[in-house]
């Protein structure tokens, strides 16, 4: 077997964000993802590249050594995951039929896989123990001393289940069998399999010594318990976890509730026997709950004792340091002991645990209950029947007197935390600093990590390591809690349990929620705290822990100061860092040299750097923002920063942008410049400080209109009119046009007018409009405001397609002042003429469109050209073909008419007139009535699914505005472009199933035509997916009778 060992770092996935609701009873916590990001965690990983499956993993405290286990091999690890060494278990010859000490020569025996059910590390030994499923679940013991795996023993006892699937759990721990000495041994609990006369040798529980894994007692006493051989082929019990507490053994299992036959449904129950009962008589059980939402999770996927950190002890109100059992659970499906796909998360204390065993002991003592209830166990103690009360005396110790209850009183928990959709398959729990945490594996090869109490409590990261592989229960942490050992199906994977270093601010550190990381303040880096220098200082280590917030400026005043001003900087800072005897804090403007920082109550008070020290603004800006930061001589690290501005008011050179700029600046209106120290102006009244107070122009609700080339006048009504004062000079217009300047003269008027003088205006681009700018200055260039004026030209306004139009002319909006004048459209103060004597003359046509239609009439005929009226009524009942009228539709003044062409008896040919007010125009070409025929189509087959390019055959095809084809009901869509007299081709559509198509219908704006399909009887047998053309057509236009048939 050939094992890929991969130190590379793996691209996984982490979940970093996560909702958290609680229920209304406010003890579950339902816990979903949210956000996905990157993460280089996983520093190196073991990969099995065959068909076996790892099923336990164990550490060599001593060596910083793992071992595991997995089928036919165990692997000897170093700390980083290399191969050093592995032992090859199987497969080997075997039968279930044979004694761990080996076969009879006459029993058939078969290459048989070894996995493996048993790994566990003997500190005090210095051992490895390992067993497989072979040789009736027998044991290795090797020898860690010397080299792996070549020093060793077979130990010839039954021990482990001999089957891939049913379970062993074993685990080492205190034994007082004799009361002068105490000792470990092995606990291991065993489903039954019943394969093969050997396992009824195998109890359901026993007590093994460790050097030999004989049984611990086994003298008149035996440290060992059965299941009743009359149900233990179908009472299974799945042993899922083991512990140690205090002066009990526990093992946590799923069982069926009850030993009886017809009895359905599964239940986790924890048994106990005392460490002192080498004759297991103590053996007691009791039934253990996880409710969601009234809900029993009922089947136990794995567990983990520890103890309590500060904030778990605080939340479960148990002492500090108190031993809790984390569990996850999941309900079973149906009556089954299959798990569904939902889990939770229930925590229990061990002193509860205790208190609720010895409340159902009790129970059976004074007379509660009259039934042992474990009828299902060998050895029962007085025939099943609790004592007579009274009957004993004095129990001091439960430990000393025959028990063999089964408790009816359950240990209850509500779950802490509820994974719906999600598998749980194994928890591993520590502490850090006052947090206990809980990393569970998935059935689909995630970690989930769980800070377990205080007000952050949930899930705070989940990562993908294992993509589709279970995680198992041996996933454990390094003896640091630096790394995970994951262990998983398929893989043993090293992970980092954090990546502070990949938070890059103090705020994502501490929103990470991850109790590992805390924010190095004067290092300004995100990590665990024992790589934080004087970690303990206060406010040298911010974390979820502490409660601390980030330290940042509460404020900074001032935080803008004029660019050539001098100031003290008072920084109020939140949890300020207490710095080591010499230290210092320094401030630092930008790029500056650093600057000695004073302490104070509420931060630091420091000076700005010298004027000469400053950063050039750049140019077009009237600031610059510099990071001001606080600096530790110790850290040499800058670990508080913000914006601080130096400004320069004088960098604008008008009153409102003066005034609209953030720094509070002032405008001196006589000194035309902007200032911060009004000290600076020379005329103190006239200081404005509100940018309405600045002179500009009064808003205009309509724009200033000057006619092209006409002399006129700007009169602009200005608020705030400045009075220039003796040597100031007047006011000056500057006109932009088309990139030229015109500077006029202006003069003042009412206090409040400023008029620039006469003069026209023009403009060479050939639009209706052109906006202008206007600028007003007072004593050269003592600016005022910016207006836009509209230039306009009426001879472009009053014409279409380079026609002088009258009718456009005299129609446009009033606001020009627009007239026709001598044939043309001019301002009308212009005009030399009478304006009455300017009718507007006769309609012109420039185009028409269509020139044929239809016999029937109803083609939209488009006429454009000038003077087409003033208004609709102008030409309503104005337009005909010949003497054939053509119904209008729509209009666009003066420019455009659209009608309906009216019927006719027959072909005609005709000019198209149109009237208004002056005359009738009649058209120099001429419109064309044609009566269209059909005659035919091709190709004569189609698929149902539609898209056949069809030509229809026929005569004046072209013609009309709108053309339209259906075979029966389903539309033909015509191709326009390709359209001639005598053909059109169309693109049919899908069919509903295939069909006979009766009819071709042929529309060109109010002309029908269609043709007839007649069925063929010998063309009867069609392609389900084709529709045909085929023989006679008939149509009402009288054509052939014999003429190609179609179908579809």
């Amino acid at each position: 077997m050939s094992v890929l060992l991969l130190l590379c770092l793996l691209h996984v996935v982490y979940l970093s964000t996560v909702t958290i609701s609680v229920s209304a009873e406010g003890s579950i916590a339902t816990i979903t993802a949210s956000s996905l990001i990157p993460s280089h965690n996983v520093v190196a990983q073991f990969t099995l590249d065959n068909n076996s499956y790892f099923t336990h993993l164990t550490y060599d405290k001593h060596r910083n050594l793992l071992y595991a286990g997995a089928t036919n091999r165990i692997y000897q690890l170093d700390a980083n995951l290399k191969q050093l060494n592995e032992a090859i278990t199987g497969p080997k010859l075997d039968s279930p039929q044979c004694h761990a000490g080996g076969c009879s020569p006459d029993e058939e025996t078969f290459e048989t896989n070894n996995h493996n059910k048993i790994l566990i590390y003997n500190s005090g030994g210095d051992t490895l123990i390992a067993c497989g499923s072979i040789h009736q679940g027998a044991c290795e013991i090797y020898y860690l001393s010397g080299r792996f795996p070549d020093s060793s023993k077979y130990m010839e006892v039954a021990l482990a289940a001999n089957d891939e699937t049913s379970s062993t759990y074993a685990f080492i721990g205190p034994s007082k069998y004799q009361s002068w000495k105490k000792e470990d041994i092995l606990y291991v609990g065993t489903t039954f399999t019943n394969v093969g006369d050997y396992r009824h040798d195998v109890p359901a529980i026993s007590s093994r010594k460790l050097d030999d894994l004989n049984y611990a007692e086994f003298s008149i006493q035996q440290s060992n318990i059965n299941i009743d051989v009359k149900y233990r082929d179908h009472f299974l019990v799945n042993y899922v976890y083991g512990f140690n507490s205090s002066e009990y053994a526990y093992f946590a299992v799923v069982q069926k509730k009850s030993h009886l036959a017809d009895e359905a449904g599964f239940v986790t129950r924890l048994t106990r026997i005392c460490v002192n009962d080498p004759n297991y008589d103590s053996y007691t059980e009791v039934t253990i709950t996880c409710l969601v939402d009234g809900e029993d999770y009922n089947i136990l996927r794995d567990a983990k004792i520890i103890q309590a950190g500060i904030k778990l002890s605080q939340d479960l109100g148990i002492k500090k340091d108190d031993y809790v059992l984390i569990a996850v659970f999941s309900p079973s499906k149906e009556i089954t002991n299959e798990p569904q796909n939902n889990s939770a998360m229930c925590v229990y204390s061990l002193t509860e645990i205790e208190e609720v065993f010895n409340e159902n002991i009790h129970s059976c003592f004074n007379g509660s209950i009259k039934d042992r209830n474990l009828g299902y166990i060998s050895g029962t103690i007085n025939d099943g029947k609790c004592p007579v009360v009274g009957s004993i005396g004095n129990i001091f110790s439960f430990c000393h007197v025959g028990l063999k209850i089964s408790g009816v009183t359950p240990i209850l928990a509500r779950a802490l935390f509820n994974f719906p959709n999600e598998s749980v398959t194994s928890v591993t729990t520590t502490n850090t600093g006052p947090h206990t945490l809980a990393f569970l594996g998935t059935s689909e090869g995630w970690i989930k990590k769980i800070l377990m109490s205080g007000p952050s409590a949930g899930e705070y990261e989940r990562i993908e390591v294992d993509s589709g592989y279970k995680i198992l229960p041996d996933t454990m942490l390094s003896p640091k809690n630096e790394y995970m050992y994951i262990l998983s199906e398929k893989r043993v994977i090293k992970m980092k349990v954090e990546h502070c270093s990949t938070f890059t601010n103090c705020s994502s550190c501490l929103e990470s929620r991850d109790p590992f990381c805390g924010w190095c303040s004067l290092e300004k880096r995100c990590t665990v705290r024992n790589t934080c220098q004087k970690d303990t200082s206060t406010a040298r280590w911010l974390s979820i822990s502490t409660g601390q917030q980030c330290i940042d400026f509460e404020m900074v005043s001032p935080d803008k100061i004029p660019i050539n001003q001098m100031a003290t900087v008072h920084l109020i800072i939140r949890t300020l860092p207490e710095l080591p005897h010499n230290a210092k804090y320094k401030c630092v403007f930008g790029n500056s040299t650093p600057i000695d920082a004073n302490v104070t109550n509420e931060g630091l008070v420091c000076r700005t750097p010298p004027i000469d020290k400053r950063p050039q603004l750049a140019a077009n800006t009237d600031h610059i923002l510099v990071p001001l930061s606080v600096r530790s001589s110790e850290t040499n690290k800058d670990f508080v920063s913000r914006n601080f501005a130096f400004y320069d008011c004088s960098r604008h050179d008008n009153c409102r942008k003066c005034l609209r700029s953030q720094w509070g600046c002032n405008w001196c209106i006589y000194d035309n410049k902007c200032v911060y120290n009004t000290s600076t102006c020379r005329n103190s009244g006239n200081i404005v400080t509100n940018e309405n107070t600045c002179p500009h122009f009064k808003k205009r609700s309509e724009p200033i209109l000057l006619p092209n080339k006409v002399p006129k006048e700007i009169k602009l009504e200005i608020e705030n009119l400045p009075r220039p004062q003796s040597a100031h000079t007047g006011f000056l217009c500057t006109v932009n046009i088309e990139g030229a300047h015109m500077v006029l003269p202006a003069r003042v008027e009412s206090n409040k007018y400023v008029v620039c003088e006469k003069t026209p205006y023009s403009y060479e681009a050939n639009t209706n409009e052109y906006e202008a700018k206007v600028d007003v200055n007072w004593n050269r260039n003592h600016y005022i405001d910016t207006v836009s004026i509209i230039l306009y030209k009426c001879d472009i306004l009053g014409s279409h397609r380079e026609h002088a139009d009258c009718s456009l002319c005299v129609t446009r909006d009033k606001k020009y002042q627009c007239t026709w004048c001598n044939n043309q459209c001019v301002y009308n103060e212009t005009c030399a003429f009478d304006t009455h004597l300017n009718e507007c003359p006769k309609p012109r046509i420039d185009l028409i469109k269509p020139l044929s239609g239809p016999i029937e009439g109803g083609t939209l005929l488009t006429i454009e050209g000038s003077n087409l009226g003033i208004r609709e009524e102008d030409v309503r009942g104005k337009i005909r073909i010949g003497n054939v009228p053509c119904e209008l539709v729509n209009y666009e003044i003066s420019v455009k008419i659209e009608c309906r062409t009216g019927p006719v008896p027959e072909e005609m040919t005709a000019s198209i007139k149109v009237g208004n007010e002056a005359g009738y125009t009649e058209s120099s070409v001429q419109f064309q009535y044609k009566n269209v025929q059909l005659t035919g189509l091709h190709p004569t087959m189609g698929p149902q699914s539609g898209g056949t390019k069809v030509s229809i055959i026929g005569k004046f095809l072209n013609i009309g505005s709108k053309i339209m084809a259906y075979l029966d009901d389903y539309p033909c869509l015509i191709n326009i472009t390709q359209a001639s007299s005598g053909r059109l081709t169309c693109i049919t559509s899908a069919a509903r199933s295939p069909e006979h198509i009766r009819i071709l219908t042929l529309l060109i704006d109010g002309a029908n035509r269609t043709l007839k399909c007649i069925d063929d009887n010998q063309h009867n047998s069609l392609n389900r997916n084709n529709y045909h053309y085929h023989s006679h057509y008939e149509t009402s236009l009288g054509a052939d009778d014999r003429k190609p048939a179609c179908r579809k």
